[in-house]
């Protein structure tokens, strides 16, 4: 079954707005990002809310994820493990969809740019595969940074969501 109906006007709605630029969507007001995430919520989205200001370390990361979207024991606490349970094991509603979001994600992103570029490259390429059967998997990043440009991820430019697209309108709710 396809993600989106062809015969609905679908602009409206977050998870066509992200997807259509990629899985991966940017927010510095906090107002949007909440009214983004009660549409989601609204529509069976589970949603897995990740505060990078307290990831200090890889492990923790790990630890974290595995525990918020409940990987089975045998989660291997690296990248290969993740791409792993992101396509097999991580339960997507099928009249919804999965969001990550990712609090305070450029400060993140500045102290280890690699493994952050590295884990929204895994979350893409899940996502795309994800798609394939009709599931949605997209990551909403927090930045307080309204400059913020992370580097493409995939063939895809990380854009700032619609309301926040125009740099005037980022700005710290």
């Amino acid at each position: 079954m396809a993600a989106f109906n062809r015969q609905v006007n679908n602009c409206s709605k977050v998870d066509w707005a992200v997807l259509i630029n990629g899985s991966i969507s940017l927010y510095c007001n906090e107002n949007i990002l909440i009214k983004d995430l009660d549409w989601l919520k609204s529509n069976q989205y589970k949603i897995i809310i990740l505060d990078f200001s307290e990831i200090l370390s890889v492990k923790e990361f790990h630890a974290r994820i595995k525990k918020m979207c409940e990987f089975p024991d045998y989660y291997g606490e690296n990248m290969s493990a993740l791409s792993d349970c992101l396509l097999h094991d991580l339960e997507i509603p099928y009249d919804g969809g999965c969001a990550f979001v990712f609090k305070n994600f450029d400060s993140f992103y500045m102290k280890d740019k690699e493994m952050a570029h590295d884990i929204l490259e895994r979350l893409s390429e899940a996502s795309r595969q994800r798609m394939l059967t009709g599931e949605r998997l997209i990551t909403l990043l927090q930045s307080d940074n309204p400059k913020f440009a992370p580097d493409t991820i995939g063939a895809y430019k990380i854009s700032w969501n619609r309301h926040e697209f125009v740099e005037a309108y980022r700005i710290k709710g």
